[in-house]
């Protein structure tokens, strides 16, 4: 429900407040409240809110279900979201989901993500799949153009969706003892740090143990909890829940995903496993 606008930027030039343009660079603002949401460069062409939203309903029309539209950091980036079908698995299924994402303040280009979800505990498994998980989506105004650009798009969620579903059927068929999941915490995934500051290590200490006990005691790994795949949810588990650390996160969720942040822990237990 709002539009971004380009307006020209002035500096200061003397203590009696004159002021200059800048040459080639402008400011992009918001239509409804007059923010200020990034500097970009005079050749920069903003992709409106609408331009968004159509291209969703392009993304419907192909294959999916229009989930949520939304925006983040004050509105510099939107974002939507589409469902596509679910991954059948033994603990309930995956959630897969397409997050199109703009941004207002020419930090990043169009592009789709594809996030998978695990149904029995909605833990967010950032490109969990080795494939290629974000599609660049090309400015586009007209609705073949926009149907060519969806079509490009849900190519990929197919190698996605079958490299995440090799890739859980593996983790599945591999064994995880008590010593290997001890093993993986303490000296990889959360290892001691060298220090000798006590705190530092007490606290190191204690996420081990919350990350292990995340492991044994967990409700929803029931039936997976001693395979990789179990292991590795756990680990998602503690890093988006169950761990003290994320009280003290700043960004949420969505923040995390559009940062393209705090996914590096479930990647190594994903590798540590298999490897």
């Amino acid at each position: 429900d709002w539009e971004v606008n380009k307006v020209p930027l002035f500096t200061k030039f003397s203590d009696e407040g004159v002021e200059l343009q800048v040459e080639d660079f402008q400011a992009v603002t918001r239509s409804d409240n007059g923010y200020t949401l990034g500097v970009v460069k005079g050749r920069y062409e903003p992709w409106q809110n609408r331009r968004l939203a159509e291209f969703t309903d392009t993304l419907v029309s192909v294959d999916g279900e229009a989930a949520a539209l939304g925006e983040s950091f004050e509105g510099r980036k939107v974002w939507s979201v589409v469902q596509l079908p679910d991954i059948d698995s033994p603990d309930g299924g995956l959630g897969t989901f397409l997050v199109v994402s703009n941004s207002h303040d020419g930090s990043s280009s169009i592009s789709a993500t594809f996030v998978t979800v695990r149904w029995a505990c909605t833990n967010g498994l950032i490109a969990l799949a080795k494939a290629a998980h974000t599609v660049k989506i090309r400015h586009t105004s007209t609705m073949e153009a926009r149907l060519a650009e969806a079509h490009k798009v849900l190519a990929v969620s197919t190698t996605y969706v079958e490299d995440t579903t090799d890739l859980m059927n593996d983790l599945l068929s591999t064994p995880i003892t008590a010593k290997d999941a001890d093993r993986f915490v303490r000296n990889s995934l959360v290892a001691l740090p060298d220090t000798d500051n006590e705190r530092v290590i007490r606290n190191t200490q204690k996420k081990q143990d919350e990350l292990l006990a995340t492991w044994a005691n967990s409700d929803n790994l029931e039936g997976v909890r001693d395979t990789g795949w179990g292991f590795v949810n756990a680990v998602a588990e503690w890093n988006e829940w169950t761990g003290s650390h994320v009280r003290r996160r700043r960004l949420d969720p969505m923040e995390r995903l559009l940062n393209e942040s705090g996914q590096d822990i479930v990647h190594q237990a994903r590798d540590l496993v298999l490897a």
